[in-house]
């Protein structure tokens, strides 16, 4: 896909709206449709861990409606993402991009106690060791456990 970006660029999506989905590690991102005459408009989701960081595409061809599913987004409660859109449109020599939205920003958020409970414990650590452990990692994900009720770590 090559991308022009000396002809006419298009103003940036408008009105992106972040939500969660039914399963962990998903969120949906909508904006609003950009109608253009004589243009048939498409767009590019990019996702940063910062609002000034570098953002990286997430999607493989230009999205033809007004939604993205990331599939890819972590687990961890205290991770932040942010997203950028742009608008793309056909020639006959490529597409040309428009600029980047404003990024917006997504926060994992959890209603499991257990890891605020978690999060909890490493702050105290923290404040009398000096010392930060990340206690919901688990260092033998997927191995079997014999001594475990749910005999899966």
């Amino acid at each position: 896909m090559n991308i022009n970006i000396n002809q006419k660029r298009l103003p940036a999506p408008t009105n992106i709206k972040i939500a969660y989905t039914k399963v962990a590690g998903q969120s949906i991102i909508t904006w609003s449709v950009l109608s253009v005459k004589n243009y048939i408009v498409s767009y590019n989701v990019y996702r940063g861990t910062s609002s000034n960081g570098i953002f990286y595409k997430l999607n493989k061809q230009p999205i033809s409606n007004n939604s993205y599913i990331d599939y890819t987004l972590g687990r961890n409660p205290n991770t932040t993402y942010w997203y950028k859109l742009s608008t793309l449109y056909k020639t006959d020599n490529g597409f040309v991009e428009g600029m980047l939205s404003k990024p917006v920003q997504y926060h994992v958020t959890t209603v499991d106690k257990w890891f605020n409970k978690i999060n909890e414990r490493n702050m105290w650590i923290l404040k009398n060791t000096g010392q930060l452990f990340d206690l919901y990692t688990r260092k033998y994900e997927g191995e079997v456990c014999p001594d475990c009720y749910d005999k899966a770590r």
